[in-house]
C-alpha cells in the first residue's frame, strides 16, 4: 500500500506532497484543482517506469482522433499526409502539457513510501524526461501542392529508481519511430487500473471481462454491485448480437436487457467493479466515482467498493467533487480505512489537506466546506 506520495513538475503541481495514506483515498478539490492530475501521477509511477505508459491516451488527454490515428503511425516516413502532420503536432502540445508550466527543463518527479507487508517498507521515485529535435518533413497541402513543414520528433525518457533495485531503470521511446528502448522488461510497482468519465473502454471490453470472471466462478460479486441500483436484477450475461460482445441483465421482461439502457448508474457500477477485480493486490484509480449514482445508494455503492477493495486487497484513490459523495464514504467506511484529501490553490500553489476521520466528521456536523 501507497503510504505517501510526492509530486514535482508534474501538470497543476509544482511540488505537492500527501503523507498520511489510507487504505480508500477520497481526493476533493474544486474545478482544475489537480484531482485527475494526481490520479494520473499515480499511474505512471505504479507503470514501473515503462516509458510507453506516457503514451496512454488516458493519460495525455487525447482527443479521441488523435489517439486512434497515432496507433497506426509506427515508423517515420519522408513524407506525411497534412492530417498526420496535424495529429503530431496536436501530440507535441499534450504531451508538453505534462510538464508544469510547459517548462521541459524541469524532469517530472512522482515518488512514494509504500509497504508490500507490514514488515517490509520500500520507496521508488519516477523522473520523466522529455527532449526534443526538430524534422523537416514534406506534406500535401489544401491544393495537393507539395509543401516543407518543420515538427518535433520527441524522445520520452523514464528513470525509476527504488529501494529494491541498486541500479536505476530507464526505459526511452521515440515517439516518431515508436520504438521502445529499455535495459530490461519493465515491471509495475504494483497491479493498477485508472478509469476516468470519458474514453476508458468499451461496452465490448467490460463484457469481455464480465466473461472472463464467469468462466471462472468469480461474476457475482458484480451482480451483487449492480443490485444496488437496480433491485430487480436477477442474473447478467454476455452476449453477441451483432458481433461485438455485450452485457445484459434480466430484470424480470420477456427479454434481456443492455446494461448500456438501464442508465448510466448501472454503467458505472459495473465499470467500477469489473475495474477493480483486475486490481488485485494493486491499486484502483477511479476519476469521478460519483457519475451516474443517486445521492440515495452513494453509501451502498461506497460499502461495494469498499468490500471489494478489502477482498482483493486493493488501495482505493478517487476523486469527486460531490459532497454527498464524500459523506457517503464517511458513513460506510470504517474510520481507520478512510482519508479525505482535498486539493486546493494557496499563494498559486496546489497544496494537499488531509482530513482525519475526526476532522471530517466536526465538518459535516458544523456544514463546513470539504469539497
Amino acid at each position: 500500500m501507497l503510504n505517501s506520495l510526492k509530486i514535482q513538475n508534474f501538470r497543476g503541481f509544482r511540488c505537492l506532497k500527501i503523507n498520511d495514506l489510507g487504505a480508500v483515498n477520497i481526493v476533493g478539490g474544486r474545478n482544475n484543482a489537480g484531482k485527475t492530475s494526481l490520479l494520473e501521477a499515480i499511474a505512471l509511477l505504479l507503470s514501473g517506469g515503462n516509458a510507453a505508459k506516457a503514451l496512454n491516451p488516458l493519460i495525455l488527454r487525447l482527443p479521441l482522433h488523435v489517439a486512434q490515428n497515432f496507433r497506426r503511425y509506427s515508423r517515420p516516413y519522408p513524407s506525411v499526409s497534412r492530417d498526420r502532420l496535424y495529429d503530431f503536432r496536436v501530440l507535441e502540445t499534450f504531451l508538453e502539457q505534462l510538464f508544469h508550466g510547459q517548462n521541459l527543463e524541469n524532469a517530472i518527479e512522482i515518488g512514494s513510501a509504500f509497504a508490500r507487508s507490514e514488515e517490509k517498507q520500500e520507496s521508488a521515485t519516477l523522473k520523466i524526461f522529455l527532449d526534443k529535435r526538430p524534422e523537416t518533413v514534406a506534406f500535401l497541402d489544401m491544393d495537393d501542392a507539395w509543401s516543407e513543414s518543420q515538427f518535433y520528433n520527441h524522445m520520452i525518457k523514464f528513470e525509476l529508481t527504488s529501494s529494491e533495485n541498486d541500479a536505476p531503470y530507464e526505459s526511452s521511446l521515440w515517439l516518431e519511430e515508436n520504438k521502445t528502448r529499455a535495459r530490461d522488461s519493465a515491471k509495475p510497482l504494483f497491479a493498477s487500473t485508472l478509469l476516468k468519465s470519458r474514453g476508458s473502454g468499451d461496452g465490448s471490453e467490460y463484457a469481455q471481462q464480465l466473461a472472463d470472471l464467469r468462466s471462472r466462478k468469480k461474476d457475482q460479486v458484480v451482480l451483487d454491485a449492480l443490485k444496488i441500483v437496480e433491485p430487480r436484477l436477477k442474473s447478467v450475461s454476455d452476449i453477441s448480437l451483432t458481433g461485438n460482445p455485450l452485457i445484459v441483465g434480466d430484470i424480470g421482461f420477456d427479454k434481456l436487457i443492455p446494461l448500456a439502457a438501464m442508465g448510466d448508474g448501472m454503467n458505472q457500477i459495473a465499470r467500477v467493479i469489473l475495474k477493480m477485480v483486475y486490481a488485485q493486490d494493486g491499486v484502483a484509480l477511479i476519476d469521478e466515482v460519483e457519475n451516474g449514482f443517486h445521492y440515495s445508494i452513494q453509501e451502498n455503492v461506497w460499502k461495494a467498493i469498499d468490500e471489494m477493495a478489502r477482498q482483493s486487497n486493493i488501495q482505493v484513490f478517487a476523486a469527486t467533487h460531490s459532497r454527498e459523495c464524500v459523506l457517503a464514504a464517511h458513513k460506510a467506511i470504517e474510520p481507520e480505512r478512510l482519508r479525505y484529501h482535498r486539493l486546493e490553490q494557496i499563494d498559486g500553489e496546489i497544496r494537499c489537506r488531509t482530513y482525519s476521520p475526526d476532522i471530517l466528521k466536526s465538518a459535516f456536523k458544523f456544514n463546513f466546506e470539504v469539497r
